[in-house]
């Protein structure tokens, strides 16, 4: 009889069809957690640049310790003794050669990547334009900022650098959003990232 041959191919039929929506499902997480994630602008126009730092936003969008470790350590990549002591940064400059240069062209690449996560948003090529200026004119700020992107919303760290301050006034559309989810976390009693 064809009964079990039925019964085998109609159970067969919802395993498939489960694993096909899984499979979808994931593949809906895995773009909306892409898409969720502001992206830092680039400000090289070398395409060579910008598909390494592409490729770098997706590694980093997975590996958070990664981005504060290369961010922190920005000056070190090339050191053969801070690569042994960082495998996971000596594995990604392996398999991204290119990476380093593309870092050392858009030195401020990390450090506008965290201030954009911080933000929730994209922060735009005119304002990371501005952004990477100032902080070539002012490398103490830099430095500081580097360890702790989140000091740019802390007041007492805009009282202490007041050119940083009227940085933010002049670029509203950047201090607003920064700002309001400074607001945002203040309201809820959360700290702030740094």
């Amino acid at each position: 009889m064809n009964l079990p041959s039925l019964s085998f191919a109609s159970s067969i039929r919802p395993v498939r069809c489960v694993a096909f929506v899984s499979a979808l499902l994931v593949l809906v997480a895995t773009r909306a957690a892409a898409a969720a994630a502001p992206e830092a602008a680039s400000i090289s126009a070398d395409a060579a640049v910008q598909k390494e730092l592409a490729e770098l936003e997706r590694v980093l969008n997975a590996n958070s310790k990664l981005e504060e470790t290369l961010r922190i350590n920005i000056d070190q990549l090339m050191s053969q003794s801070f690569r042994a002591q960082n495998p996971d940064v000596d594995a990604l400059l392996k398999k991204q050669p290119g990476l380093a240069n593309a870092l050392k062209v858009d030195q401020q690449f990390l450090l506008r990547r965290a201030i954009a996560r911080l933000a929730r948003v994209k922060v735009t090529r005119p304002d990371a334009l501005a952004l990477d200026q100032f902080l070539k004119d002012h490398p103490d700020i830099r430095k500081a900022l580097q360890k702790s992107p989140g000091q740019i919303v802390d007041a007492q760290f805009l009282i202490a650098n007041p050119a940083l301050a009227r940085f933010m006034e002049t670029h509203p559309a950047l201090s607003s959003v920064l700002l309001k989810k400074q607001d945002d976390l203040a309201k809820k009693g959360a700290p702030t990232k740094k």
